[in-house]
């Protein structure tokens, strides 16, 4: 009989590579660098990698970042000048589920990678606790620890994603109302800071879930409504949603027509992001005068991108 070591399940078993030292010569190596550039000629313009800190099993080595520069680096220059859409570089975004200081080391083998703690520790603790003063003086410190390993670096912010509690139920409140009007503070934290944001499916109109209840992770995966369901042509037929309803969410199309609806509080962002380019690239910095010490008006939030000439004041 032959074993295998398979770290999640055994329907999914390690891949070997090798010292991370000479990966690059490695036949496995070269076949996963082989399945990128596949897709990249299919027009793929990036990629998110899954649980970079499993592929070697000392997780604070040097060795997954080592890996990840080598296949970063060789996808890379098979890359070059195959854009369709004109990008220098191929995208990479790394899923790094570490504290900060041990996940900033992945920079060195990644340009992209999704902040947890920017979530958990911190805006979910700021809204939950009506905490926020110091929300931006946090993300300032963090990102002055990514520079230290990739000055170019790519904070890839983020809500819930699909293996965690979904942000609406995680902010909770009491009700559902007070939940939604968490809900969409969050939004506008997460669109108005620093940092590239992800939003998983679905938090645009207020899904909610809970994966520590029975059904686990199902309960945080269920079908994204576009329309009412008897002519949502979309939603599947063979799974039925136990949290997320028409009655007690609402759909997207529904959504769209109501201007207070947590939908249009992402498309309001959103613009607002895509026309002020300081939300979009700009540094953040804290306002003059900063009392880190005093927690008067804790519940308050107020920060600066700046990006050229442009300067924005932030103020949730």
């Amino acid at each position: 009989s032959y074993w295998y070591h398979g770290d999640f399940d055994k329907s999914m078993p390690d891949l070997n590579y090798g010292p991370a030292g000479t990966c690059e010569n490695n036949a496995t190596f070269k076949a996963m660098v082989g399945a990128a550039k596949f897709w990249v000629d299919k027009g793929v313009d990036g990629f998110r990698l899954d649980a970079v800190k499993h592929i070697y099993s000392n997780q604070v080595s040097n060795e997954n970042p080592t890996f990840l520069k080598k296949f970063y680096d060789s996808v890379n220059a098979y890359f070059q000048g195959k854009s369709t859409l004109g990008f220098k570089d191929v995208y990479m975004v790394g899923e790094c589920w570490l504290g900060t200081d041990d996940m900033a080391k992945y920079y060195t083998g990644l340009p992209s990678l999704f902040d947890f703690t920017a979530w958990e520790n911190r805006l979910l603790y700021a809204i939950q606790n009506s905490h926020a003063k110091w929300f931006p003086k946090d993300m300032i410190a963090e990102r002055n620890v990514f520079a230290n390993y990739r000055k170019d670096f790519i904070q890839a912010t983020k809500l819930s994603n699909h293996d965690e509690v979904r942000a609406r139920t995680a902010l909770g409140g009491g009700s559902l109302s007070m939940s939604l009007e968490r809900s969409k503070m969050a939004a506008a934290v997460l669109l108005t800071s620093c940092g590239s944001p992800f939003i998983y499916y679905g938090e645009e109109i207020g899904m909610m879930g809970d994966k520590t209840k029975p059904g686990g992770d199902r309960n945080v995966r269920e079908p994204m409504m576009w329309a009412p369901k008897a002519k949502d042509t979309f939603r599947p037929t063979w799974i039925t949603s136990n949290v997320n309803t028409d009655i007690g969410i609402g759909n997207v199309e529904e959504q769209s027509k109501k201007v207070t609806s947590i939908y249009n509080v992402y498309r309001k962002f959103l613009r607002l992001r895509n026309t002020y380019p300081a939300l979009a690239y700009g540094e953040i910095r804290l306002p003059e005068g900063f009392d880190d010490s005093s927690s008067e008006n804790k519940q308050v939030m107020v920060f600066h991108r700046v990006y050229g000439g442009e300067h924005l004041l932030v103020v949730h």
